[in-house]
């Protein structure tokens, strides 16, 4: 007997096998003019976030707050997004993703300016660091985690929409992938800029950035957009069968990027004896190495090969874990970079299959709430990965790389080996004949 949700998954890949060819003629022209668009959004909403990201030390110093300060600000701001990704996600589909996104940016934009304004009070002496501490929490943390959780959830969902065929969708949330690899590199590179600079111009350019972002979304969004589909939402829950595959899978590649993404700086002024300065750029030029890796993944590879989606998966773990190991000897700057770059070719390749295939596993209903959940699941992986991964430098700086290693391992032997990750559009109609 098959269960209720897996006929709604047989039926959304039914629609995607027996579609009319004149249909998804007129749907890829859609998505082919749309597509771009969600890649330009959803890249100047993550550089925006990420322009913070070289900020935070000299920030923290100049302020006056202590790191746990900033480091709880940066957790609360991930929690928001785990909690909220899969409503926004969900809401999107009922009312459109025009709307779910000039609301949402709109709000970022607003709590980006209160706290801009608020630590530029600091710098002239106005406000204490405590209330730039409360601020953070608040405004940067709650109010902009809110705001933020809604962008990547419904991008997906959005994708999801327009792309009927498995081939346009996996390149489609490639491009998505594309955008936020991309911004790791623009947003690195405009902080150190502007925060080379002056902090509070580098702080005043994230809102600046989110406002270019919102007259996009309105203008070019609306020509194109989208009806939003009759048939209501529906909510998909973490432990459906359908889903907690991919989800598993997600959080493995999650949590070993974020290891790797809080190790490496230590690893670079331990290993190299560097003063501050220089290991700022050595770690620099690693994350830009990583942002690289991953770009051209998904730009290139991913948008040129045929796959189905579980096969970017496996291979992206395997090359991730490959990276990894490259990060255990102590073979000097250069491998450092070397393994940060194949880390980003591989967690770059299989990112987009995981979108994709979890997609495609559900009913056209049901996509809000998915991306929502996988956007949720991510965020999980950045309120535990710094604890953890610090955690364990603290036993020994070989303990967390190994984990991590292990962990891409986990990911590349489970994929697989569980049939809900190798499942096919072919493979549901043979089910169905045997039924």
């Amino acid at each position: 007997m098959q269960k209720p949700e897996d006929r709604d998954s047989a039926a959304g890949y039914d629609a995607v096998v027996s579609a009319e060819p004149d249909s998804i003629m007129k749907t890829r022209g859609r998505s082919a003019s749309q597509i771009p668009i969600i890649f330009v959004t959803v890249f100047l909403t993550y550089t925006a976030m990420t322009v913070m990201n070289p900020l935070i030390a000299p920030l923290s110093r100049v302020i006056g707050m202590p790191e746990w300060q900033i480091g709880v600000g940066v957790s609360v701001a991930a929690l928001c997004v785990a909690v909220a990704s899969p409503f926004w996600g969900r809401l999107s589909q009922r009312v459109g993703a025009r709307l779910i996104l000039t609301s949402t940016i709109c709000s970022a934009t607003l709590a980006m300016v209160v706290f801009a304004a608020v630590a530029h009070a600091r710098f002239l002496g106005i406000a204490s660091a405590g209330v730039v501490f409360v601020v953070l929490l608040l405004v940067r943390g709650v109010w902009f985690g809110l705001s933020e959780a809604a962008v990547l959830p419904t991008a997906q969902a959005y994708v999801a929409s327009i792309t009927p065929d498995p081939t346009e969708r996996v390149r489609g949330m490639a491009a998505i992938g594309a955008g936020v690899g991309a911004s790791s590199i623009a947003g690195a590179i405009i902080g150190g800029l502007l925060g080379g600079f002056s902090l509070p111009v580098a702080l005043w350019a994230v809102p600046i950035l989110l406002v270019l972002t919102l007259a996009i979304v309105t203008i070019w969004m609306k020509r194109t957009s989208v009806p939003v589909q009759e048939k209501p939402p529906r909510k998909v829950s973490a432990t459906d069968s359908r889903v907690r595959p991919y989800l598993i899978v997600s959080f493995g590649l999650y949590t070993a990027l974020g290891f790797i993404q809080i190790l490496v700086g230590f690893l670079v002024q331990d290993r190299l004896f560097l003063g501050t300065e220089q290991a700022v750029l050595v770690t620099g030029i690693a994350f830009v190495c990583a942002g690289v890796g991953l770009l051209l993944s998904q730009a290139i590879a991913v948008t040129r090969l045929r796959w189905q989606p579980v096969r970017y998966i496996r291979v992206g773990a395997v090359i991730s874990a490959i990276g990894i190991l490259f990060l255990v000897p102590d073979w000097g700057a250069s491998s450092v970079l070397v393994a940060m770059f194949i880390t980003g070719v591989g967690i770059g390749m299989a990112i987009p299959g995981v979108a994709a295939g979890v997609s495609l596993a559900v009913g056209s209903s049901e996509q809000g709430s998915v991306a929502g959940l996988v956007a949720a699941t991510n965020a999980l992986t950045f309120i535990i990965a710094p604890t953890a991964a610090t955690a364990l430098y603290a036993l020994s700086p070989l303990v967390p790389l190994i984990a991590t290693a292990i962990a891409t391992v986990l990911v590349m032997t489970f994929s697989p080996t569980n049939r809900r990750l190798a499942v096919t559009p072919e493979s549901v109609h043979d089910d169905e004949a045997r039924i």
